[in-house]
């Protein structure tokens, strides 16, 4: 029974001597740890960064520099130079930007002026047809219009070299190509209405009819259309922009006066303005191969 007695009390110093070498090593790991924390004062701010002792410069150093004002002085000069001065150069950019702008308003004008007479009619389908066409027909018109305005400063060059020959070649050239997609077009506005038109109608669009007659008869003047879009390119190029402006008006005018006329006296009703549409840019082709006879 002391046997038993000592071995139970060994058993308890054991327990009780694992309990105290436990104690001893948790205190030890917490005055490890709070050795190795840093102190509260490290992350104080320094003096010298205080926001109360931040050296700022004065108000009146903050303003503008003289280097500042003299680059917001060299700005204004260079924006008042290139303003327009009413000086000789101005006039003569001027002389040749007006009457261009209104060349390239040819082709609009004429189709805003032949929708104000149809939309008289009092037919939407009509000119509903008549404005999808348009929309077809202009779209060709651009899309190979890009050849006179290439040409222009190709003439303009050989024209400053005093070698017109050479002018006369470039619009020949120019002639000749706008001949070959002058034809393929006016062959894909005619021959396949239906499928250019499907680009801005559906197929059982009841405007479908009216647009297809209109664009067959409307394609017939993408040619001479693109022959006298050459010849104002041409004369352009000649630093001639008078006599496209001239033809331009003269045009225009024909058209708001004879439209009416074709549409409603002579009862051709869409037919008449597409005539007259013929009439106009086969007109501007002439009146542009006289004007430019002289070179």
């Amino acid at each position: 029974m002391s046997r038993d007695l000592n071995d139970g009390m060994l058993d308890g110093m054991g327990t009780m001597g694992s309990i105290a070498r436990c104690f001893l090593t948790l205190l030890m790991f917490s005055s490890t740890s709070s050795l190795c924390l840093p102190s509260p004062c490290l992350y104080r701010r320094p003096a010298c960064l205080h926001a109360s002792r931040i050296h700022r410069p004065p108000a009146s150093r903050l303003s503008s520099t003289p280097a500042d004002e003299t680059t917001v002085e060299s700005l204004r000069t260079r924006i008042h130079r290139a303003l327009p001065q009413g000086g000789a150069m101005d006039k003569r950019i001027g002389n040749v930007l007006i009457p261009c702008a209104v060349s390239f308003l040819v082709v609009p004008l004429t189709n805003a002026v032949d929708t104000a007479w149809i939309g008289r009619m009092g037919d939407p389908l009509a000119l509903a047809g008549q404005g999808a066409a348009n929309s077809v027909f202009s779209t060709a018109f651009f899309m190979v219009s890009f050849l006179p305005t290439v040409m222009a400063p190709l003439v303009a060059s050989a024209v400053g070299k005093g070698d017109l020959d050479a002018a006369r070649d470039r619009i020949a050239e120019t002639m000749f190509l706008s001949t070959i997609f002058g034809v393929l077009g006016m062959i894909a506005l005619a021959f396949f209405p239906r499928v250019c038109l499907g680009l801005v109608l559906t197929s059982h669009s009841p405007a479908l009819p009216h647009a297809e007659s209109y664009l067959w008869v409307r394609s017939l003047s993408l040619l001479p259309a693109l022959w006298a879009s050459v010849g104002f390119a041409a004369f352009r190029g000649a630093q001639d922009t008078k006599t496209p402006l001239r033809i331009s008006i003269g045009s225009n005018l024909f058209n708001a006066i004879v439209d009416p006329i074709l549409i409603f006296t002579c009862s051709l009703g869409t037919y008449g303005s597409l005539h007259e549409n013929e009439i106009i840019f086969q007109g501007q082709m002439t009146m542009c191969v006289r004007g430019g006879g002289s070179w």
